[in-house]
């Protein structure tokens, strides 16, 4: 499996479909190599584990996203206190935390409970967290991951699953904004589009 280029000291190996595998990020910073998601797939476990500078990986409960857990030993592992109980190892991250240069932060979603959201290098990787749960949006948490969107610092957003994978921030907002624009009084939820 070949990792393509996304930008400039970032590339990823695409998601696939058999066994379903989200995508996986590689951010090479100053301090060795970041991976954000881990894939499904064992060809992304065995490219990972073929890197001599894989420091740290994120990532969420999601089999497709964590899928390599069992298979993949990053030196440091973060994710959400429910993804770092299921894995029996890592540093859960509740907030923010800084780390050479890299972002963490927690992400409200109703789609991924638990998500982390990554910073560096201009881009904000987001995951799946933006999409509905099986209800919808749950109006709650649509407003805080609406309010966690705008605090960011980046303009670009990365997203696992669907083209176009850069994103821009604002047009996220106002997309998200819509959405609760929906909401009817009385109701939690908001169907998905």
């Amino acid at each position: 499996m070949t990792a393509q280029k996304l930008c400039e000291k970032i590339t990823y190996i695409p998601a696939s479909s058999d066994p379903l595998s989200a995508e996986v990020f590689l951010l090479d910073t100053p301090c060795g190599l970041w991976a954000y998601d881990l894939g499904a797939s064992f060809e992304a476990a065995e490219y990972l584990n073929s890197l001599s500078e894989f420091r740290a990986a994120v990532s969420h409960f999601h089999r497709d996203h964590a899928g390599n857990l069992s298979r993949v030993h990053p030196a440091e592992l973060y994710g959400g206190g429910y993804f770092i109980k299921r894995a029996g190892r890592g540093i859960a991250v509740s907030g923010e935390m800084y780390i050479d240069g890299v972002r963490l932060f927690s992400v409200p979603s109703v789609h991924a409970k638990g998500s982390l959201g990554l910073e560096y290098g201009g881009l904000a990787f987001l995951g799946d967290s933006l999409y509905p749960g099986h209800r919808g949006y749950d109006i709650g948490i649509l407003k805080s991951t609406i309010n966690c969107l705008k605090s960011l610092s980046a303009e670009r957003l990365v997203l696992s699953h669907e083209a176009p994978r850069l994103r821009n921030r604002g047009e996220e907002i106002s997309r998200l904004e819509k959405i609760f624009s929906r909401r009817i009084k009385g109701e939690n939820f908001i169907p998905a589009e």
